[in-house]
């Protein structure tokens, strides 16, 4: 019987991931807003929008609900 052995060393990779874009007014991409998002397993992912209005890519090893929070305030750098 042959079969396929994954290494211990290998990394996982996730089944499912997601990115958020934030969107005002005309559609205009918010850049620099900050977020929270809350999976269904309670992880916690906070940060602040790219250049483009993306949150970062959010995995996960099987089918979740994300949950994003943002108070509307953007980060003046």
């Amino acid at each position: 019987m042959n079969a396929a052995v994954k290494p211990d060393n290998s990394p996982t990779v996730a089944q499912h991931d997601e990115q958020f874009t934030l969107l005002g007014a005309g559609d205009k991409r918010l850049a620099n807003m900050r977020y929270r998002i809350v999976t269904d397993a309670g992880r916690v992912i906070t940060g602040t929008t790219n250049s483009l209005g993306e949150t970062e890519r959010i995995a996960t090893d099987s089918t979740e609900r994300l949950k994003l929070y943002t108070t509307g305030d953007s980060v003046h750098e």
